[in-house]
């Protein structure tokens, strides 16, 4: 599976019935748009990402705060508007990370388990500060039993997401479009 950039991994997401977040895309600001989101979802707080390679993200922003931002950007700016987790990530995040399982079931993982950090964050700090990293070929015997626990290997095996790298949060609470603890933040072999 080739999956080039963060729409084909919506679009995958959204195929596979995976648990991603609830979400819209919307090119600066297309109000009418943003107005039948936070209607339909009815959440309080909302995060913002653009959709350049930078991925830049804007988290917990209020209703007011939302629009404010929208009506600063550049002419042409792509953005990803999501429901914010802060409140489940201080305090329901069981494990966060990235996995990759490969064809000859080799599997790489670089997990955390601790509150508080956006995924985002958790994948840019030093391994000596959060991350647990694992690198192994025998699921039953070699992996963290928490991996094993959250569901996202078998999510891999029982998709074939061989070969990508699944960017995953696994909660205490139910979350996302499909109310699952195991939420699907990306796919990608890019």
């Amino acid at each position: 599976m080739v999956i080039k950039n963060k729409i084909q991994s919506e679009e995958i997401i959204n195929k596979l019935g995976l648990n991603g977040i609830e979400q819209i895309i919307i090119i600066e600001n297309e109000w009418s748009k943003i107005d039948k989101y936070i209607k339909e979802t009815g959440y309080t707080h909302y995060s913002v990402r653009s959709l350049k390679a930078d991925g830049k993200f804007h988290h917990n922003l209020s209703i007011y705060e939302l629009y404010k931002l929208i009506w600063s950007m550049k002419s042409g700016t792509k953005v990803q508007i999501v429901q914010s987790l802060k409140k489940q990530d201080e305090s329901d995040l069981l494990l966060q990370g990235y996995v990759c399982v490969f064809d000859n079931y080799d599997i790489i993982a670089e997990l955390n388990d601790k509150p508080g950090f956006a995924m985002r964050q958790v994948m840019n700090v030093s391994e000596q500060e959060l991350k647990m990293k694992y690198y192994f070929n025998d699921v039953e015997n070699k992996a963290p039993r928490c991996l094993v626990n959250s569901g996202i290997i078998d999510l891999i095996y029982e998709k074939g997401l061989f070969n990508c790298v699944v960017e995953f949060t696994y909660y205490n609470t139910p979350v996302g479009r499909n109310k699952e603890q195991l939420l699907i933040w990306e796919v990608r072999s890019y």
